[in-house]
């Protein structure tokens, strides 16, 4: 026994290679362009993966993003009505009782939390929306944000009373569905992609500084809710999913209600014109201005474009 230990520990001379190499290691010079180019190298590999993976999503066409998160919905969904091996995060989350554990921390999750309440949030984004759409000389944000509000509404609404899930306060059995709760997807985290990504689409200045802004309330919004016990981390999922869709869809259903809407102000400016003058070789040289003032209150400025 003895002589097979001795066989398997290292002799001298390996002793002194590992100590020469943790000694050339320490003595390296970070500073040096040959490290750093050495070390750069190293990460170059990752660094263009995650660049590549990032621009490819980002060329993807809006439809194709669409479709890819409705369909992640629509499996989340089943997964939440079905069952799942979420179901093990869910109650994991939930018997963690993080609101027990830090309770000086949820008094202020409870006002944090709050940036997802649409009533409060809603309102500030409109005083907000309504300022930017005067300087703009536009209605187009707050037409973007009361057609997102409603997509909201329906959507999320519809899926809440469908599957009737009850939220981790008052079940430990994440597939408690159909029970007359109104849990999943999650309202809080919902309205916070939707309410936070609507002010990053109308931003003309610091967009991208907008856009972490919106990440990031949306990511601890929902995150904030799991802390408190109102919703399983699935409910966030849906929430996010949920936020997502309604911002894919937005361009391409504002620009329906903005064709809508503008052949309906030229059908009535039209049925209000007078009558032309005798010999019918007047007229009415207001309908170019009606039709400058539609597209301007419903279209932005092209310098905002």
């Amino acid at each position: 026994m003895r002589n097979e230990l001795l066989a398997d520990w290292p002799t001298e001379g390996q002793v002194q290679t590992v100590e020469v190499q943790r000694t050339q290691v320490q003595a390296l010079d970070y500073s040096t362009p040959a490290t750093r180019t050495l070390l750069t190298t190293a990460r170059a590999p990752l660094t263009h993966l995650w660049s590549a993976t990032y621009k490819r999503a980002r060329e993807l066409p809006v439809r194709t993003q669409f479709l890819v998160t409705l369909g992640a919905y629509i499996v989340l969904t089943g997964a939440v009505v079905f069952g799942s091996p979420l179901d093990i995060i869910d109650r994991a989350a939930a018997a963690s009782d993080l609101a027990k554990h830090f309770p000086h921390a949820t008094p202020w999750v409870l006002h944090y939390v709050m940036l997802g309440q649409r009533g409060p949030s809603s309102h500030v984004a409109f005083v907000y929306l309504a300022w930017r759409a005067i300087r703009q000389r536009s209605w187009r944000p707050l037409v973007l944000f009361v057609t997102a509000l409603t997509m909201l509404n329906v959507t999320v609404g519809s899926v809440k009373l469908a599957t009737g899930r009850l939220g981790p306060a008052l079940t430990t059995h994440p597939r408690a569905v159909f029970d007359g709760g109104d849990i999943f997807p999650s309202g809080h985290t919902s309205n916070a992609v939707v309410i936070f990504g609507v002010l990053a689409m109308v931003a003309v200045e610091h967009r991208r500084a907008m856009i972490a802004l919106a990440v990031f309330v949306s990511t601890t919004v929902g995150l904030s809710t799991i802390f408190l016990d109102t919703h399983w981390v699935t409910d966030v999922l849906g929430g996010w999913f949920a936020g997502a869709l309604v911002l894919l869809a937005l361009p391409a259903t504002y620009a329906v209600l903005e064709r809508r809407a503008f052949r309906v102000t030229l059908a009535v400016t039209q049925w209000l014109r007078p009558a032309p003058a005798s010999g019918g070789s007047a007229t009415w040289g207001a309908l170019p201005r009606q039709h400058d003032f539609t597209s301007e209150m419903l279209t932005e400025d092209a310098m905002y474009r």
